[in-house]
């Protein structure tokens, strides 16, 4: 006689597991530079972050838990200067508010740094070059506000959805057009608007 119970169970177990790898599959397409997107970190289970191994690399089981989206271009920063020299009290709101908010704004010596991350049950975390515009800057900030209404739910929460994946994405860039319009830099403006079209031929494959 079969136990249903246990039979049920096993096939709910086997579903979790291939869509795990599912996913799995997706972010590694990802990370591997076909895309150029972001980097992703696994767990390979357990929960909590005394039990989880995280990684910087594709090919290991486990479950997606945290990446980082990646923004290609500062294209206002040759127009406003930096934040740091320009606006730094708009720089210091953000980086309170951020904080305020539990996540952490963290600037680098790297001019090709603007990321956040994106954590499972967590607020984010962005990393960008010390020497980012505003624009910028607001771009991942925006990152940052999205994920927190998004209630943090990790990197495969986008990885499935690709509307969510693509809104995220210009939703950030709909930050720099912003100040692009305000201070009239047309040209700069087209290249952010040419950077959605990527990213929406690039998560759609359009």
């Amino acid at each position: 006689m079969i136990d249903l119970r246990t039979y049920y169970a096993g096939y709910r177990l086997r579903l979790i597991k291939l869509e795990q790898a599912r996913l799995e599959m997706r972010a590694r397409h990802w990370i591997k530079g076909e895309h150029g997107y972001f980097a992703g970190s696994y767990s390979t289970g357990g929960g909590g972050k005394t039990s989880a191994k995280a990684v910087d690399k594709a090919g290991e089981s486990g479950i997606m838990k945290s990446g980082e989206f990646h923004c290609y271009g500062d294209y206002l920063r040759d127009i406003m200067g930096s934040a740091k020299d320009n606006n730094p009290e708009e720089l210091e709101a953000i980086k309170k508010d951020v904080e305020e908010k539990g996540g952490k704004l963290i600037l680098l010596k790297d001019n090709t740094k603007m990321v956040t991350d994106v954590y499972q049950g967590e607020p984010g975390v962005i990393k960008v070059d010390e020497n980012i515009s505003l624009a910028g800057l607001k771009h991942e900030y925006r990152h940052f506000l999205d994920d927190l209404d998004n209630g943090c739910p990790g990197l495969a929460y986008y990885l499935k959805d690709k509307d969510a994946f693509f809104d995220f994405e210009r939703r950030g860039y709909e930050e720099e057009i912003k100040i692009a319009q305000k201070i009239g830099a047309k040209d700069a403006e087209k290249k952010i608007r040419g950077e959605i079209k990527k990213r929406r031929k690039e998560i759609y494959g359009e």
